[in-house]
């Protein structure tokens, strides 16, 4: 069975949450030599949904994994997690993008290791944008190339910090942020019709 194929056959089963998700797509990842890690597929496919009515499956799958074979049991198991991680992204461009979040790691996990995800999400995002044909220039509305360029300065940011209270707040804001940037990216680059805000 080609993994390309039996994407699309598993996205309508039913959705797992972002927080059951991301350790298991990450490990998946890992044992697949990935491309990406699982926050930097995550932001890829976002900036997708931020530029087209409906991404590719097969595509995005390709840009994280690669040419695969379908058969192996790890490949359909990435295969599966990977499905849920787009029908969890589609439904909240398509029905609500306030109810729009990030794929991060839990939050009992370590300060570095949370910021070092957003990050890789941040840089899939841009990634993604260029993948998609975008060019973060002032062609862009203003607002957008402001955020654009955050995201830019974000990929570059310190992670070896410790997990002190102002610290952890930075992180919360810093990933805030990004969500309601998605938000503002979303409903400006996207077909209007497509990008719906309750």
């Amino acid at each position: 069975m080609s993994i390309y194929g039996g994407l699309k056959w598993k996205i309508s089963q039913k959705n797992m949450e972002l927080s059951e998700l991301y350790p298991e797509l990450e490990r998946q990842l890992a044992q697949l030599n990935a491309e990406m890690e699982a926050t930097e597929c995550h932001g890829v496919l976002c900036a997708r949904y931020c530029t087209e009515p409906r991404p590719d499956p097969a595509a995005w799958v390709y840009e994280v994994i690669g040419q695969q074979d379908g058969n192996d049991l790890q490949v359909q198991a990435a295969q599966v997690s990977l499905a849920h991680l787009y029908q969890n992204t589609e439904q909240a461009f398509h029905e609500s993008l306030e109810d729009f979040i990030l794929l991060m790691p839990d939050d009992g996990e370590e300060l570095p290791v949370r910021m070092q995800a957003l990050v890789d999400w941040c840089s899939g995002f841009v990634s993604g944008l260029g993948l998609s044909g975008i060019k973060i220039d002032d062609s862009l509305d203003a607002s957008v190339k402001e955020i654009l360029d955050d995201f830019i300065e974000l990929t570059h940011m310190e992670i070896d910090v410790d997990s002190s209270e102002e610290n952890e707040a930075a992180f919360t804001e810093i990933e805030e942020y990004i969500r309601v940037g998605i938000m503002t990216i979303g409903l400006t680059l996207r077909p209007k019709e497509s990008a719906t805000l309750h």
